[in-house]
């Protein structure tokens, strides 16, 4: 799958690598040009620098032709704004990070389907 991951952070950094090693064609975005150069030179990654929410960015990442696109960046403002840009290139599948749970509605209204909450990632591991 074409997968595009906006936000190089820690944890988008891992997934990039981890969906990488399994056969999926991952794109990196981010604002930080050292991040998205250690992507590149020391993964491997495709790696664009730049405001992912900014629609000329996405579309350089040629996003209308990836499978999923996964916001992961810190605010949740700028993880919906990624995640409409997405809807409206035509992505079919995607999902955001959610930092702060009361965007969930707000995601929900947007019909963003696919939300990762952190803290009900960990109350379910802790529950089951």
């Amino acid at each position: 799958m074409k997968i595009v991951i906006v936000g190089a952070g820690r944890a988008g950094l891992e997934v990039a690598t981890h969906l990488t090693r399994i056969g999926h064609a991952i794109t990196i975005i981010d604002n930080d040009q050292t991040v998205t150069r250690r992507a590149s030179e020391q993964y491997g990654l495709m790696a664009l620098t730049g405001d992912a929410t900014i629609a000329a960015v996405l579309e350089e990442a040629d996003i209308a032709r990836s499978d999923v696109v996964v916001a992961m960046l810190r605010r949740d403002a700028d993880n919906l704004a990624v995640a409409l840009l997405a809807r409206a290139a035509g992505v079919g599948r995607v999902m955001v990070r959610m930092r702060d749970n009361a965007y969930g509605p707000v995601y929900a209204a947007a019909g963003i389907e696919r939300v990762l909450s952190e803290t009900d990632l960990i109350i379910g591991a802790v529950a089951t």
